[in-house]
C-alpha cells in the first residue's frame, strides 16, 4: 500500500497530469487561499470570550449573531480535523 491509496479520484488525477510547476503553484494558490479564511475566522475577544469573527458577524464592537466560541468555529475545525491516533 502505497501513500497514494487513499486520494480521492480528483487528487488521483492531479498528480497523473500535472507536472511538478503546476502542481507547486497550485499549492501556493491554495495556501493563499487558506490564509484569507483563516484571516476571516480569526479570533476576536468580546465581553471577556475569544469568539470566531466571522461565525460571530463581528463587526468590531458588537455581534449580528450569537457569538461563537472560536474553538468551536466549523470552517476552522473542517480546515484542521483531529488527528487519528
Amino acid at each position: 500500500m502505497s501513500r497514494y491509496d487513499d486520494l480521492s479520484p480528483r487528487a488521483l488525477w492531479w498528480l497523473q497530469n500535472l507536472d511538478e510547476l503546476d502542481l507547486a503553484e497550485s499549492c501556493a494558490s491554495y495556501e493563499v487561499t487558506l490564509e484569507r479564511v483563516r484571516q476571516l475566522h480569526r479570533p476576536v475577544e468580546h465581553r471577556g470570550q475569544t469568539i470566531c469573527a466571522e461565525c460571530s458577524a463581528w463587526g468590531g464592537d458588537s455581534t449580528d449573531n450569537p457569538p461563537v466560541d472560536h474553538d468551536q468555529c466549523g470552517t476552522l475545525k473542517a480546515l484542521h480535523p483531529p488527528k487519528e491516533a
